[in-house]
């Protein structure tokens, strides 16, 4: 089956605050690349949610983007381990400050 994705992932769990309006919500990546990532979480909101997003550097800066959820899984918890809950997320363009 030929690969879908247009961008390479780099496997990474870094961890990450979400939410709409204000980031409220913690959850962890599990991979990343540069046009979006996929979050791990037992409470994904639905596709074509906005989002905004923090992830604080080692350094100590904070990172904001926002992005548009583009699907979303929610897998019973008897079979977690094997299929994972969470919801992959589109980057959007940084509005002007």
């Amino acid at each position: 089956m030929p690969e879908k994705r247009r961008a390479t992932r780099k496997i990474s769990r870094t961890k990450i605050r979400f939410g709409q309006g204000k980031c409220d919500k913690t959850a962890v990546t599990s991979n990343l690349s540069p046009i979006g990532f996929f979050i791990r979480t037992h409470r994904p909101f639905a596709p074509g949610t906005v989002l905004q997003f923090e992830i604080e550097h080692p350094n100590g800066n904070v990172i904001r983007l926002n992005g548009q959820v583009v699907h979303a899984s929610r897998a019973p918890s008897q079979i977690s381990r094997v299929r994972r809950s969470g919801m992959g997320i589109s980057l959007l363009e940084k509005s002007g400050e």
